[in-house]
């Protein structure tokens, strides 16, 4: 997957923005989830994605829920492709 456009990033870090996290929290969780991925070996599993937001507020776990949904469909819209 390429580098995301500013409309895509958006549409993705919507639902933590609306859940009121700023900008640098938002990269901040984006960051982490790919840290997550890279040093797991394989071995991710959806107990690292939610872990990324065990610490946060009700709000923002579920609006990280909604982030995730949006990037298994912007995955498969790519694959699409």
């Amino acid at each position: 997957m390429s580098a995301l456009t500013p409309d895509q990033y958006d549409w993705l870090a919507r639902p933590l923005l609306d859940a009121g996290l700023g900008h640098d929290r938002v990269r901040g969780l984006f960051f982490q989830l790919c840290f997550e991925a890279i040093t797991s070996d394989g071995e991710g599993n959806v107990a690292n994605v939610v872990g990324v937001v065990r610490d946060e507020p009700a709000a923002v776990q579920a609006a990280w829920d909604d982030v995730v949904g949006r990037m298994i469909a912007m995955h498969r819209d790519a694959s699409a492709s």
